[in-house]
């Protein structure tokens, strides 16, 4: 959904992993994409807020830490919606 050297230009910010149900209510998840395909170690998931927004959230897996992921999230300029 989103070219890969557009990634790189997004402005984003980490999640607290126990706000995750907070950041998602209400909201409707758009479409998803595997990162790094066919070796994938994470997801992007897009999502629609109450108002309309559209930002695109990132899970992966962090490479610093063992069996642990990351997450962040980066809202979508207006031209993606």
């Amino acid at each position: 959904m989103i070219p890969a050297e557009d990634i790189g230009g997004l402005i984003w910010s980490n999640i607290d992993g126990a706000k995750l149900d907070e950041l998602l209510s209400g909201c409707k998840i758009c479409g998803s994409e595997p990162i790094d395909y066919p070796n994938t170690d994470g997801v992007l998931i897009y999502i629609k807020d109450k108002k309309g927004d559209m930002a695109v959230l990132e899970i992966g897996e962090d490479p610093d830490e063992e069996n642990s992921f990351y997450m962040r999230i980066a809202k979508l300029p207006e031209r993606r919606h």
